[in-house]
């Protein structure tokens, strides 16, 4: 497969999707878009239907989102007439793409997933921010062994991160619980060291915030 390169989304039209009809937004020279509105006024909707847009371009990627996974067909909604169109630009190989046009439907089906276009797309929803503390609430005990990292990744996370919460972050661990096979991240600050078990949901939230996006960062440009 060529590799694809240089890509840009420009807009992305709705033409019917759930509760909404005829909306045009657009990316043009905006290096971060942020949606806003009431509840129940389609901004979920948005970013579900950008989710969808791409598939992998590595294959072995579990993570790999489909309009079903969002707009599952149940008794009263079956979503027919759903459309969609982006518009982007990339390069495949020596191949130049400009203003592309992708229009998602469905009628009986979604578009078939073979012809989407390939990027790396990475989804995170609530459930990735449920505090990690309430899903041990079985747990009567967690013992692991640590071990503190040192890649250029992890100092760049904990610069960023003490940035952001105005504190002195001084490493960056794995703690591992060899018992039940479990991972979690840690952190040491001011001396005192503590697991993702111990964190606030927002600090949490942040560390798993900078580290999806870094570690894309870190990879080959696409």
């Amino acid at each position: 497969m060529s590799s694809i390169s240089q890509q840009k989304i420009h807009s992305l039209y709705i033409k019917e999707l759930k509760c909404l009809k005829d909306v045009d937004i657009s990316f043009e020279d905006k290096a971060l878009t942020a949606i806003l509105g009431p509840n129940g006024h389609g901004k979920s909707t948005i970013l579900h239907a950008l989710a969808c847009c791409y598939q992998p371009i590595d294959e072995n990627i579990t993570e790999n989102k489909r309009f079903s996974d969002f707009f599952l067909p149940n008794t009263d909604a079956k979503w027919q007439g759903s459309e969609l169109t982006l518009t982007h630009s990339y390069r495949k190989g020596q191949e130049e793409h400009n203003s592309q046009p992708t229009v998602y439907k469905k009628s009986d089906r979604w578009t078939i997933y073979a012809r989407i276009s390939r990027r790396h797309v990475y989804y995170l929803g609530i459930d990735k921010y449920i505090p990690i503390i309430e899903s041990e609430t079985k747990t009567t005990k967690v013992e692991y062994t640590t071990t503190t990292l040192s890649d250029d990744l992890t100092k760049t996370l904990l610069n960023k991160a003490s940035d952001i919460f105005n504190k002195q972050y001084s490493a960056y661990n794995n703690h591992h619980d060899s018992r039940r096979d479990k991972t979690y991240i840690g952190v040491e600050s001011n001396g005192t060291r503590y697991s993702a078990l111990s964190m606030s949901a927002g600090e949490q939230k942040v560390f798993l915030l900078l580290e999806t996006i870094f570690k894309q960062e870190n990879k080959k440009r696409l």
